[in-house]
């Protein structure tokens, strides 16, 4: 799918590429963090690999992984026993 937008003619100063690049970052973001998408969507949106756009994630403080208290310590649980 292709969009289309308008810019303001300031925006003339900044080469093509990277704004698109940014624009598209930015959309990957916003809907992983929405949870619109999935982080593989996300990261294909923003034509970047998983652990690239994780790494983005951390940068600007949204969480990759999202275990409630409970499912953290199930699987904390799960893990001992199969390491003993």
């Amino acid at each position: 799918m292709q969009l289309s937008i308008d810019l303001p003619n300031s925006f003339e100063l900044y080469n093509r590429e990277t704004l698109l690049e940014d624009i598209q970052l930015g959309v990957a973001l916003l809907f992983f963090s929405q949870k619109k998408v999935s982080i593989e969507k996300a990261a294909q949106i923003a034509k970047l690999s998983i652990f690239e756009f994780q790494k983005e994630c951390k940068k600007i403080g949204i969480f990759v992984v999202n275990y409630s208290p409970a499912d953290l310590e199930n699987e904390v649980l799960a893990l001992r026993k199969d390491l003993n």
